[in-house]
């Protein structure tokens, strides 16, 4: 009987908001590191933009071997481009 009265109630209570509060702070954490990375990468992303040129009338159209191989191409070729 002496160990259940040695108990406090009060620490077991203190522990437990311990636990709550390091949850609590885990969490805050990861969201916060969540959004520091798509904050990130939504800068890189839009200042290392590049864009490539599928025409051959303009300078930085498809390369000669690229040609090559859709010279070589028999039948249909299909295509898909997406635009924005």
């Amino acid at each position: 009987m002496a160990s259940v009265a040695s108990k406090n109630p009060d620490s077991e209570k203190f522990e437990i908001r311990k636990k709550r509060r390091g949850a609590g702070l885990n969490s805050t954490i990861a969201v916060m590191l969540a959004f520091a990375i798509l904050l990130v990468s939504n800068i890189l992303s839009s200042r290392l933009y590049f864009y490539q040129h599928f025409d051959n009338s303009v300078p930085g159209g498809l390369s000669p071997a690229t040609l090559e191989v859709l010279n070589r191409c028999r039948g249909e070729v299909r295509i898909t481009a997406l635009f924005e």
